[in-house]
């Protein structure tokens, strides 16, 4: 037999000398357990993330105070999901962590809505995204208020892409990612069945 020959997957759940095989095994058996729901939501959580700071640092796009609010539901998902998939004592949260994760993504796609409905000037926005109207003569509170504004403002949309403004893009992601999460909580599972019944049908060979 050929050296090639020893690293073919035998069938019926034995192991196999073959790493690159076994990896995809363990990759196959992986699908829909929560385990890898909390790395698709820190993915998730990273790419939102490096994509908004790219775009303020790289190419100059300041965010405006509701950009800010968006970054933080992302920044909590990254947090909770390395905690769940890396903290041994939060196993048996894991459920928990990945319906906090929703949640979460939840509400970035609703201050993404509020954003896109600011920038279409369908509602105002929150004090921190222009000024309001001061009292006449008082130049005092009108020094303070443009000093208390951000670099951007709320209702103008500074970058689009077929279409939309990068809010209405953040709306879209973050619901997905919202159904994403509540689908793998739904139908996944706490633990790697697949896997346990691979090794299960191994061990009924053997012992026959």
């Amino acid at each position: 037999m050929t050296d090639g020959a020893k690293h073919i997957v035998e069938e019926g759940g034995r192991k196999s000398s073959c790493p690159v095989s076994s990896a995809l095994l363990n990759l196959t058996c992986c699908r829909l357990t929560w385990r890898c729901g909390l790395f698709a939501a820190a993915a998730i959580a990273c790419f939102a993330l490096g994509f908004a700071l790219i775009s303020e640092y790289a190419f100059g796009y300041a965010p405006c105070v509701l950009c800010l609010w968006q970054r933080a539901p992302y920044a909590l998902v990254a947090i909770i999901a390395a905690a769940g998939i890396f903290l041994p004592g939060l196993r048996r949260w894991r459920g928990v962590v990945i319906l906090a994760s929703a949640l979460l993504l939840a509400v970035d796609a609703g201050l993404a809505v509020f954003h896109v409905g600011v920038e279409q000037h369908w509602w105002l926005g929150t004090s921190g995204c222009g000024i309001h109207d001061a009292a006449e003569g008082d130049t005092r509170s009108i020094r303070e208020s443009l000093l208390a504004l951000p670099v951007a403002r709320c209702d103008e949309i500074a970058w689009t892409f077929l279409g939309f403004s990068m809010a209405a893009w953040n709306a879209v992601y973050a619901t997905f990612a919202t159904l994403l999460m509540t689908y793998i909580l739904l139908f996944g599972s706490p633990e790697n069945v697949q896997t346990q019944d691979v090794k299960k049908s191994g061990e009924n060979r053997e012992r026959a």
